[in-house]
Parts: structure tokens; C-alpha cells; sequence
């Protein structure tokens, strides 16, 4: 037997697609999304609570699986969970300390820096 059409999306994906997913999850409980990737489309249902991944190459082939191990795969590869937020770097990680104008180095205050 060969390999699941949700495996075998598993094998190709990549760091930046499965953040997506989860990135979709934390601010989602209702409605539906689907990504289209190369070679796969994938169809989150949070109101079903499953996810599906179809063949993007014309088989009209898919295959579901419950949404909530679908997601647990993808957190499975341990990714840098910055990968896939769209942020620059100073966004993601802001400095803690600023410099003003007389060179005196501070701690950044939350917000606001000098």
C-alpha cells in the first residue's frame, strides 16, 4: 500500500505551510479555508472540525482526517514558530534596550522607548 494523500502532503510541505495552518487556528473556531499549494489543496473546517487535502493536479482525489490531528501533525516538525507570521525581525523580537541621544543605554519600557 502506497502513502495517504495526507501523508504524502506531509512529505512536501514546508516550514512556512504549516504555520499557516496554525496561524489559521489560534484566531479561528468557525467557518471554512482552504490553501492552495502546488500540488495539494487544503480545506481546514473548523464547523466539521476536519481538514481535507485534495490532489491540486486534476485526480479529484482526497482525503480527510480530524482537524484537531491534522494540526497536531503539523506542530509535530517543531518549526520556528516566527516562520509563516509575516513580521520582520524587530517586529518578532523587539529590543529590550535603547540608546538616546545623549548614549545612555536603557532598558526599553514597553511601548515606549527613549
Amino acid at each position: 500500500m502506497g502513502v495517504s494523500l495526507v501523508e504524502a502532503f506531509w512529505l512536501e510541505s514546508t516550514p512556512y505551510e504549516r504555520r499557516l495552518f496554525l496561524d489559521e487556528a489560534a484566531g479561528r473556531t468557525a467557518g471554512r479555508i482552504t490553501f492552495e499549494f502546488n500540488m495539494f489543496d487544503v480545506t481546514l473546517d473548523f464547523d466539521k472540525a476536519i481538514a481535507t487535502v485534495a490532489d491540486a493536479l486534476g485526480d479529484d482525489e482526497s482525503e480527510t482526517t480530524p482537524l484537531t490531528d491534522f494540526l497536531e501533525r503539523a506542530t509535530s516538525f517543531g518549526d520556528d514558530p516566527s516562520i509563516g507570521d509575516g513580521l520582520p525581525e524587530m517586529q518578532r523580537r523587539p529590543p529590550r534596550y535603547a540608546v538616546d541621544a545623549d548614549g545612555t543605554a536603557a532598558p526599553v519600557d514597553g511601548d515606549s522607548a527613549p
